[in-house]
């Protein structure tokens, strides 16, 4: 009865009370902040985390461009990051898992001349770019992340579609670039001021 009790007490408080289960240290402020607002739009629930402020670093971006053009995008950060001292890993994470297309992009990237790990591999001992899914990456983390897909997540109905790009995103500790063809309905709630957007015309 008493446990009856004290819930009564929190039911009828009207104040909103926060009971995050962790405080997020692996990623840079940015991203936890970010990753805090992300989590809120797509699930219309608070994260179960507060934001760490071990670290800080550039604010995660939005880059907006042809699908033609991704490869040659992916290009430009990829030389760009390499030059930076706190990135050692980059994983290039596909949202949903669709062998043919990442086939098709990794032929552009190697014409690119980028240096690519084996398909869905999850890691490499080599300098090389990992190019994976989300399902063969849970649990890992890159310094930086090139997320492409995120432009369906809304157009799916199922929830575990959110809970992918939400992983993808997740993934990455010091930067975060969205490769996406148009802006994409997840983002559109998230606080501007909390990234980038870069829209290309090449």
């Amino acid at each position: 009865l008493s446990a009856f009790q004290i819930g009564n007490q929190f039911r009828e408080r009207e104040a909103f009370e926060r009971f995050p289960f962790a405080r997020n240290m692996r990623q840079s402020r940015q991203i936890g902040r970010f990753l805090e607002a992300v989590y809120q739009s797509m699930f219309g629930e608070v994260a179960p985390f507060d934001t760490g402020d071990r670290f800080d670093d550039v604010k995660p971006w939005l880059l907006i461009a042809k699908p033609a053009e991704f490869a040659f995008q992916i290009r430009r950060i990829w030389s760009v990051l390499r030059r930076s001292k706190s990135v050692a890993t980059i994983g290039l994470i596909q949202i949903n898992e669709d062998e043919v297309a990442l086939a098709r992009l990794r032929t552009a990237l190697e014409a690119e001349g980028i240096s690519l790990a084996a398909i869905w591999a999850p890691t490499d001992d080599q300098g090389r770019m990992i190019t994976t899914s989300v399902e063969r990456i849970k649990g890992l983390e890159y310094d930086a992340c090139i997320v492409i897909g995120l432009d369906d997540t809304e157009r799916a109905s199922l929830n575990f579609t959110k809970n992918r790009a939400y992983v993808a995103l997740s993934r990455a500790c010091r930067r975060i670039v969205m490769l996406c063809e148009e802006f994409p309905t997840a983002l559109q709630a998230v606080r501007r001021d909390l990234f980038e957007i870069v829209q290309t015309d090449v």
